[in-house]
C-alpha cells in the first residue's frame, strides 16, 4: 500500500489534486478492490490546430480498478466511463480498446510486476481517445468537403441548377428584407443605443425607448433583432420596462433572455430611479470568459447610460437630447 500511496501522490501532482477520487467497493466474489475514478483534462487533435488549444476544456472519465495484488502480480483494469467525447458518442470499438489496455501486448499499456502502472494506463487511454476523435473528425470534414465538391460539380454541369440556386438566394434575400420592413417601428418610437463596451472579452450595449403602451414592447424587441449583429449576440434582448397607461394602471415586466436574473436587475434599477414609460434593453455578446456576478454591474452600467442618453433620467436636461443625437439611432 505504501507503493500505491506514493503512486497516487505522484498522479495527483501530475493531473491535479481534484483529478482523483477514491472509493471502495466489493465485487461479486466479495474481494475488496480499491477503485479510482479519474477525471482528467485531455488533449485532442484537430486537423488544422495545435495540440493544446483550443480544446483544453474537453474531459474524459476513466475508471481504474486496482486488484488487491496490484502492483506485485496484477495489472490495473481500465474502463472508459465517458458516454461522449466532444460531441461524438463513444462506440464499442473505443470502449473495448480501453478495456483491453493492459491485455493487448502490442497496442496496450506497459506493465511490469512491482512497478507503478496507473500512469501508463491513463496515458494509453488518452492517446487512444485522441486518435479516435481525430480520425472521426477527419472523416466528418472529408465527407463535408466531398459533398460540397459534388454540389459544385452538379452546379457547374447543369445550367438549370445554377439558375435555381440563384433564384433561391434572391428569394431568401427578398423575404429577409420584407420581414425587416414589416417589423419596422411605429411612428413616434425611437431607439437610443449606447456605444458598445467590452469587459474581459464580453461586450455590452444598452438600448432605451420611450413607450406609451405595453403593446409596443414586443414590436421594439423584434425590431432590434432584425439587426444582424444584435441577433447574433449570446443574449440579444435582456430587458425590463415600466409603463403607466392613461387609466392610471402601472404595468411592468422583465425578461432575462437566458442571462439568469439579469432582467430582474434592470427592473430593480428602473424602480430605484423611479422612471416610467420606458423600455430598457441590454445586449450581451459572451466572449468565453465567465464574469460571475460582475456581469450585473456592466449590464446595469450600460442600461443606465442608455437611459441617460435618451433623456429619461432628467427630462429637463437638454444636453441629454444633444448627446443622444450623436449616438446610433434606429428609426422606422
Amino acid at each position: 500500500m505504501e507503493i500505491l500511496a506514493t503512486e497516487i501522490e505522484t498522479l495527483s501532482a501530475i493531473y491535479g489534486d481534484d483529478a482523483l477520487s477514491e472509493y471502495n467497493s466489493v465485487n461479486k466474489d466479495n474481494e475488496d478492490r480499491t477503485r479510482l475514478k479519474v477525471h482528467i483534462k485531455w488533449v485532442l487533435y484537430d486537423i488544422t490546430t495545435s495540440l493544446l488549444e483550443p480544446y483544453e476544456d474537453v474531459f474524459v472519465d476513466i475508471l481504474i480498478s486496482l486488484p488487491r495484488t496490484y502492483p506485485s502480480n496484477a495489472a490495473p483494469q481500465m474502463q472508459l466511463l465517458s458516454k461522449y467525447i466532444g460531441s461524438h458518442g463513444v462506440d464499442s470499438v473505443l470502449f473495448g480498446e480501453i478495456l483491453r489496455s493492459f491485455i493487448s501486448e502490442n497496442t496496450g499499456a506497459e506493465w511490469q510486476p512491482d512497478e507503478p502502472a496507473i500512469y501508463n494506463g491513463i496515458e494509453d487511454a488518452r492517446e487512444k481517445c485522441t486518435k479516435w476523435l481525430e480520425d472521426l473528425n477527419t472523416r466528418v470534414v472529408v465527407g463535408e468537403i466531398q459533398r460540397e465538391e459534388e454540389r459544385e460539380l452538379r452546379l457547374a454541369t447543369n445550367p438549370q441548377l445554377i439558375a435555381h440556386e440563384k433564384q433561391l438566394q434572391e428569394e431568401a434575400l427578398y423575404a429577409a428584407e420584407l420581414e425587416q420592413q414589416q417589423q419596422g417601428l411605429p411612428d413616434g418610437l425611437e431607439i437610443i443605443t449606447t456605444p458598445s463596451v467590452t469587459y474581459t472579452k464580453s461586450t455590452f450595449a444598452g438600448h432605451c425607448v420611450r413607450i406609451t403602451s405595453p403593446d409596443q414592447v414586443p414590436l421594439i424587441l423584434n425590431h432590434l433583432q432584425t439587426d444582424r449583429k444584435i441577433a447574433r449576440a449570446t443574449h440579444p434582448v435582456i430587458n425590463a420596462w415600466r409603463c403607466k397607461t392613461p387609466d392610471g394602471v402601472q404595468h411592468q415586466d422583465n425578461d432575462d433572455d437566458g442571462e439568469s436574473a439579469a432582467g430582474n436587475r434592470i427592473a430593480h434599477l428602473l424602480s430605484i430611479l423611479d422612471v416610467n414609460n420606458v423600455l430598457v434593453v441590454v445586449t450581451r455578446w459572451y466572449g468565453g470568459v465567465h464574469l460571475g456576478a460582475d456581469r450585473f454591474k456592466y449590464i446595469n452600467q450600460v442600461a443606465r447610460e442608455a437611459m441617460d442618453l435618451a433623456g429619461v433620467l432628467n427630462d429637463d436636461d437638454e444636453m441629454n437630447g444633444k448627446k443622444a443625437k450623436e449616438i446610433s439611432r434606429k428609426k422606422k
